[in-house]
């Protein structure tokens, strides 16, 4: 059975890091190493052989440090020779809802050219972009970093917050210095890093639903934004991964863990 990689970066404590730890196991039945990017003040460790926790190194400057922190746990798989076919890519607030999620991505993977599967972003909704639509910005940095010119800037991104990224694709970044750069500088959100880079090593992107209006089952995904997320025990069981369940009006995270903590004890017996 291929085994498949999960990267996860966290500053939540102990409690919500294995609560998180547990639902990936639970939800995910093929062989799978998780890296967790402890990016906080407490130390924590696990007795399962297959759970890493690593330090981020954390030298860019950005306005989005997660999807960064994120690169340098796949950049630790790869220095590593952890196998995997594709890595799953999560925030500690995207929680794993029902079974089978790496099987949509397994098939979408069959495609060799597909490099990234993710939420496609609104760049109007989210104000993170509000100064970050120059092309040629965008095309000053991607020089400094890859030496290419003239790229074309795509107008549309890939939410960061849950996605999937291709073992070709990760360990092309790797070997063109991209996830571990020495540079200290990229302004923009991690999304445009992400979806800039996937695309200019040729590439492609695979967009499943768009935030906030067109989200398709398995993924419900969606920004801290004006728009809330959904309670997720009021959407339909198809979803079988929601973020943020840190963000739900008038709904604690602590309950939402709860829930779900005993729907997956109930579906062990």
């Amino acid at each position: 059975m291929d085994e498949i990689l999960c990267v996860m970066v966290t500053c939540s404590n102990e409690y919500i890091v294995q609560d998180q730890i547990e639902s990936i196991l639970w939800g995910i039945k093929h062989p799978i190493n998780i890296i967790v990017v402890n990016d906080g003040n407490k130390n924590f460790s696990f007795k399962d052989k297959n759970i890493y926790v690593i330090k981020p190194k954390g030298k860019i400057h950005h306005a989005s440090k997660v999807g960064f922190k994120a690169n340098e746990g796949l950049a630790w798989a790869i220095k590593n020779e952890l196998p995997f076919k594709f890595a799953m890519i999560m925030d500690d607030d995207a929680l794993i809802l029902g079974k089978g999620l790496e099987n949509f991505a397994f098939d979408i993977f069959k495609n060799k050219k597909i490099g990234m599967i993710a939420v496609k972003d609104d760049i109007k909704a989210n104000s993170a972009y509000s100064n970050a639509n120059k092309i040629e910005n965008y095309n000053k940095f991607v020089y400094e970093w890859t030496g290419k010119k003239n790229f074309e800037i795509p107008n549309e991104f890939a939410f960061y917050a849950v996605n999937f990224q291709s073992y070709e694709l990760i360990k092309t970044l790797y070997q063109n210095g991209i996830l571990e750069s020495e540079k200290e500088i990229w302004p923009y959100p991690c999304e445009t890093f992400q979806t800039i880079f996937t695309k200019i090593f040729g590439f492609k992107i695979h967009y499943h639903g768009q935030y906030p209006n067109d989200l398709l089952p398995p993924l419900y995904v969606m920004h801290h934004g004006s728009v809330r997320p959904e309670d997720p025990r009021k959407i339909s069981n198809k979803f079988l991964v929601h973020h943020s369940i840190r963000q739900i009006k008038n709904v604690k995270e602590s309950l939402i863990r709860s829930y779900y903590k005993k729907i997956r004890k109930l579906k062990h017996l």
